[in-house]
């Protein structure tokens, strides 16, 4: 089973990436929406979580999370969401958020959590 990130950001997706690596974990990452709902598509019996990043261009993660939540394929993976923003964000459970800059702490307490090695 995979983590997927999905960042428009190639720095944070390679060094979440090599966290999870090293701690024993299995990732992909994509950098757009596009990318994170084809290779869900693809591939979601194999992903037992995403970290999906809000602020994207093209198409923002508001609406990955909505695809994500209507398709019956994905509705069931956990999603947590990368953010930079300080404030509340409706609409979203405040213990799916994860901050960035990221606490890896926090980080590898999620993803083992959710994913077996």
């Amino acid at each position: 089973m995979k983590v997927l990130i999905i960042d428009d950001d190639k720095d944070i997706c390679e060094t979440i990436s090599l966290v999870l690596q090293y701690h024993g974990y299995s990732s992909a990452y994509v950098q757009s929406g596009h990318e994170g709902l084809a290779y869900l598509e693809r591939e979601s019996s194999q992903v037992c979580l995403v970290l999906l990043d809000l602020m994207m261009p093209g198409m923002n993660g508001w609406q990955v999370l909505k695809k994500i939540e209507e398709n019956a394929l994905t509705t069931s993976i956990p999603i947590f969401i990368l953010t930079a923003f300080v404030g509340p964000i409706e609409n979203i459970n405040p213990n799916s958020i994860i901050r960035k800059p990221l606490d890896i702490d926090t980080l590898l307490n999620i993803v083992q959590q959710n994913c077996l090695k």
